[in-house]
């Protein structure tokens, strides 16, 4: 866990306290936070790019990086994948959302790109998978998902997500 005080001795967290001095919504809010604190300790270069100023830009590449996702990557490298974005998405999110750069429509709307991302890509890998092991047919994994699709209700269909979604 990352403690502001008292400091450490340790190189990386005084690299992690400097970054935070430049997101001080961000820093206020970690004594308050085990999870954003845990996600700090975990996504330093996630934190750095934040503190640069590239949240918003951050957002859209952590999307991306799962749009991004083919039937052909490996399963533990998607696994892997959505764990980290799912990480940076809540870091940069929390971010942009204590620091007022975004308002709340903004940050569920983002929210709701982001899950349908992740939903795509764990589809995916899971069509991949079952066709792997000739579950279903699927010859051109490069055309929609056989036999499958999902309605987003709720939240979701009204983007409209938040943290605890």
């Amino acid at each position: 866990m990352l403690s502001l005080s008292p400091p450490r001795t340790d190189p990386s967290a005084t690299n992690l306290r400097a970054t935070l001095s430049d997101l001080p919504a961000l820093r206020n809010a970690l004594p308050n936070s085990p999870y954003l604190t845990r996600l700090c300790d975990m996504r330093p270069d996630t934190l750095a790019r934040l503190a640069e100023g590239h949240g918003e830009a951050l957002v859209e590449e952590t999307i991306q990086r799962l749009k991004d996702l083919t039937a052909e990557t490996p399963e533990d490298d998607v696994m892997r994948i959505l764990r980290q974005a799912k990480a940076d998405i809540h870091l940069a999110l929390a971010s942009l959302d204590l620091a007022c750069d975004w308002d709340w429509n903004a940050v569920t709307h983002a929210f709701s790109r982001f899950a349908d991302a992740a939903i795509s890509a764990a589809l995916q890998a899971a069509c991949a998978r079952a066709a792997r092991l000739e579950w279903i047919n699927w010859e051109t994994p490069t055309l929609p998902l056989p036999g499958l699709f999902l309605i987003a209700m709720g939240k979701l269909g009204a983007f409209e997500l938040n943290y605890s979604s």
